[in-house]
């Protein structure tokens, strides 16, 4: 029962296709869906049908848009571009910030493993840090006094009137980098 069915439907479908298409047939196959159409009420019924259906289209207005489409389009445009960029931006923050976390463990543990094969016990460890720390401790009391050597002598060599131009020059030119700084600050938020 299946087979027959199937046949029907088969022998319809060149038919179908010719009908539906709108590229123009060649002169045998245009008399033989001629001959198809006496003899099948479907592919008839499928030629009238289509037939309306194209003169529908053709004659039925454009849609035009509701008023103010444009700028609302533009509008959800920049909106949604500026969406992607902060996605964007908080991608590569997290990138960035997975990139420097891995090296930062990475490096964590290098050092840590090359500390355990270097010293064999933990009194080891607090001997070496007392060692680094009054080593440090050294350095600051070393540059401290270097510093005040300094300082005595350049009183003894600048008079008074000198420590008052050099004072005013720094804090002028502190002023300028201050002044400078904010300048450039407030370019930054505004094309940012």
């Amino acid at each position: 029962m299946n087979q027959p069915r199937r046949e029907r439907k088969m022998s319809h479908q060149p038919f179908e296709s010719w009908l539906l298409s709108n590229e123009p047939l060649a002169p045998g196959q245009d008399q033989a869906l001629q001959v198809h159409l006496k003899s099948c009420k479907t592919c008839l019924q499928l030629s009238i049908d289509w037939a309306e259906v194209k003169q529908l289209f053709i004659s039925a207005s454009p849609l035009k848009p509701s008023k103010g489409f444009t700028a609302r389009w533009q509008a959800r445009l920049a909106l949604d571009n500026l969406k992607e960029k902060r996605r964007r931006q908080i991608r590569q923050s997290v990138l960035v910030f997975l990139i420097n976390a891995v090296g930062a463990m990475t490096l964590f543990f290098y050092f840590t493993f090359r500390l355990y094969q270097t010293i064999e016990t933990p009194v080891e460890v607090l001997l070496v840090g007392i060692d680094r720390l009054t080593s440090i401790l050294h350095f600051i009391k070393a540059i401290q006094e270097i510093l005040a050597a300094i300082l005595l002598v350049l009183t003894s060599i600048i008079p008074p009137e000198g420590w008052v131009i050099l004072s005013t020059a720094a804090g002028l030119l502190s002023l300028v980098w201050i002044v400078s700084l904010h300048r450039l600050m407030i370019q930054r938020r505004i094309t940012s």
